[in-house]
């Protein structure tokens, strides 16, 4: 019974330190300029006849990500693939 005591013991003990009042720190005075830049709407307005000129520069644009929406996302496969263009229409 005495070991189950001890352990009781360091489990309040543990519960009342770990509740403590700290206030969050103030980031009120931090300033941000985000730019949120919509890969979804660019890719959404371009028109079927457009794609063959308007894809490389969104591929250039968005690098890596470009690579991973159309292979693993929307799965129109690689751009080296001959049917990728005709996925995208």
């Amino acid at each position: 019974m005495r070991p189950k005591q001890i352990y009781l013991f360091f489990l309040i003990c543990l519960i009342f330190l770990s509740c403590n009042d700290k206030k969050a720190p103030d980031i009120s005075n931090i300033k941000l300029n985000i730019k949120i830049e919509r890969f979804d709407q660019e890719l959404g307005s371009i028109k079927p006849d457009q794609i063959l000129e308007k894809v490389p520069a969104l591929r250039k644009k968005y690098t890596w990500f470009f690579d991973d929406y159309m292979e693993k996302i929307i799965s129109v496969g690689q751009l080296t693939d001959t049917v990728y263009y005709s996925n995208l229409g």
